[in-house]
C-alpha cells in the first residue's frame, strides 16, 4: 500500500485516508492508474493463458476486488466536486482498457466483472465525453498527459463488442481530425526528450491508423506526417522492418506493455 501518490486535492480533514480506504480495488501500487494497469495486466494475462493455474489465480483476485460495494466506493471518489480532473486522461484511459478487456472476457468464460467495474467506467466515459468538447488543443507530450494515448485506447473502447459507443466514437474521430489530421514532418529525430516515456510522434501515428480507415488515405497522411519512413537513406529507422510493423495496424507496441508500462517506445538511433 505504501509508498502511495495520491495526487489527491483535501476538501477538509474527512478526505484524509489510506490509499485503501479511498481507493479499495486500485491501491497497491505508486499511484491509482498503475494499479488499474495492473489488473489489465492481469486480465490480459488470463485471456492469453486459459485453463492454467495463472488464470485462476486471477480469477481469485478479481472476485474478491470487483465488488458492487468497492466499485461503489472507487466511484465515489471520482464524483467528488475537487475529483472532476483526477487522472485525466492517462488513468481514464486505462480504465476503458481495462473495460474493454472485461468485456471480452464476459464474452469468453461468462464472467460478470465487467458488470460489477461498469457504473465507474461509465462515469469516467461521460466525464470524457463532457471534456472533449471543451479540449481546444492536444497536448503532445511523451507522457502521461499525451492527448493521443488516451484516445487511442478510448477509440479501441468504445468499439469493443459490447460497448459500442457511437457517440464516444464520433467525438474522438472529430477531435483527432481536427488536432492531427493536417500535421505534417513530425520532428521525431528529437526523440526522446529527459522525460519521455512513449514517442510522442509514434503514438500520434498510433492513434490515426485507428481514425483514417482507409489504407491508402492513412499511407498519404503518414507519407506527410513521418517521411523519414519512406527514406531509404534514413539514418534514424530500419524501414523495411518498421514499415512492415506499422501498417499491420501499429499494434505492435500492445505486445511490448507486459514488460513495460510506457506504450510507443521505439525511438530512432542516430
Amino acid at each position: 500500500e505504501y509508498p502511495n501518490k495520491l495526487n489527491q486535492v483535501l476538501q477538509d480533514e474527512s478526505e484524509l485516508l489510506s490509499p485503501s480506504e479511498l481507493h479499495p480495488i486500485f491501491y497497491g501500487c505508486f499511484d491509482w492508474h498503475s494499479s488499474v494497469h495492473g489488473h489489465w495486466l492481469l486480465a490480459r494475462a488470463a485471456a492469453l493463458f486459459p485453463d492454467t493455474d495463472l488464470a485462476q489465480n486471477v480469477s481469485a483476485v478479481f472476485n474478491e476486488q470487483f465488488t458492487a460495494e468497492k466499485v461503489e466506493q472507487e466511484l465515489k471518489y471520482f464524483q467528488r466536486k475537487a475529483a472532476s480532473a483526477f487522472e485525466r486522461t492517462y488513468g481514464w484511459a486505462w480504465l476503458v482498457k481495462l473495460q474493454e478487456e472485461l468485456e471480452k472476457s464476459a464474452l469468453e468464460t461468462g464472467s460478470s466483472w465487467n458488470v460489477i467495474l461498469r457504473p465507474l467506467t461509465d462515469h469516467v466515459v461521460s466525464t470524457w465525453k463532457t471534456f472533449l468538447p471543451k479540449l481546444v488543443y492536444p497536448v503532445r507530450v511523451g507522457e502521461h498527459a499525451n492527448t493521443a494515448f488516451g484516445l487511442a485506447l478510448a477509440l479501441d473502447y468504445a468499439r469493443t463488442t459490447g460497448v459500442q459507443d457511437v457517440e464516444l466514437e464520433t467525438l474522438i474521430a472529430f477531435n483527432s481530425t481536427e488536432f492531427y489530421q493536417t500535421d505534417k514532418l513530425c520532428p521525431i529525430n528529437y526523440e526522446p526528450s529527459g522525460y519521455d516515456f512513449l514517442s510522442p510522434c509514434l503514438q500520434e501515428a498510433d492513434l490515426m491508423v485507428r481514425v483514417i480507415q482507409d489504407k491508402e488515405e492513412f499511407t498519404s497522411w503518414l507519407q506527410n506526417f513521418l517521411p523519414q519512413l519512406f527514406d531509404s537513406c534514413s539514418l534514424f529507422f530500419n524501414q523495411e522492418r518498421l514499415w512492415t510493423e506499422l501498417m499491420e495496424s501499429l499494434y505492435i507496441w500492445m505486445e511490448l506493455i507486459s514488460l513495460e508500462p510506457g506504450l510507443c517506445m521505439v525511438w530512432p538511433k542516430g
